[in-house]
């Protein structure tokens, strides 16, 4: 008997809980990040590149298997989104979330997660 068991990348547990799941991508999302910054720093993209980038490499990790386990509270990966808006446009951690939101045109991860969870068959 286990307690987890990875299966294509996506933990499952017993208590059909996928919040060993989450935080496993939010931890490969991180790595992501660290080179991404690495990279926007190293060649001052502008914000629109820099948000492109996000969502073509970022976003993709962070909503791998959503199917799954996206019904369940997505806090986490909406932080992991807020903290790079954050650093993109340098704000302070007190400034509200849905101002950063609008000032950028984005929208909540939780939307996509949504639509992906929608369309599966």
């Amino acid at each position: 008997m286990v307690d987890s068991y990875k299966y294509l990348g996506l933990f499952f547990s017993k208590t059909s809980n996928f919040n060993k799941a989450k935080k496993h991508l939010i931890d490969q999302a991180d790595k992501a990040l660290y080179f991404l910054y690495t990279r926007i720093n190293n060649i001052q993209l502008p914000i629109d590149l820099t948000l492109k980038l996000f969502d073509h490499t970022i976003v993709p990790i962070l909503t791998y298997s959503c199917e799954v386990w996206g019904f369940s509270n997505l806090d986490l990966i909406e932080q992991i989104h807020h903290k790079f808006l954050r650093n993109v446009i340098k704000v302070k951690k007190t400034t509200p979330s849905y101002m950063i939101m609008a000032e950028l045109g984005r929208h909540p991860i939780e939307i996509i997660i949504n639509c992906k969870m929608i369309g599966f068959n």
